[in-house]
């Protein structure tokens, strides 16, 4: 699956093909690319398109410019890639409270300060 979003907050139509074991190859240029970024901050504003990833699920890339290379590189290594996998072991159900839960104390804490 080519994966073509400026960013995400959970990610889940990438996460859906991960889960079938469908690899992605997602478009990350790692910063917000809404022009008005500049409005909210002196420097650009990082983000994601694919917030939970890793090498099993694929490759990502950052530039136009660089898509044929790296796509190559996708197709070349299609059959090593173990996105399952990496559903299985970082986003089952158990994974996905503790990430809340850890995310939530971070909120609570942050408030108390």
């Amino acid at each position: 699956m080519v994966f073509l979003c400026e960013h995400e907050t959970q990610g889940m139509a990438y996460q859906e093909a991960l889960s079938t074991n469908v690899p992605v190859l997602a478009w990350d240029p790692g910063h917000w690319v809404d022009p008005l970024w500049e409005v909210l901050s002196e420097e650009p504003v990082k983000s994601t398109s694919v917030p939970y990833f890793s090498d099993e699920c694929g490759l990502r890339f950052a530039k136009i410019f660089d898509y044929k290379e790296t796509f190559n590189t996708f197709w070349e290594n299609l059959e090593k890639y173990e996105p399952r996998e990496f559903v299985k072991n970082n986003l089952s159900l158990e994974k996905s409270a503790e990430i809340y839960y850890s995310y939530y104390l971070e909120s609570f804490n942050n408030r108390k300060r």
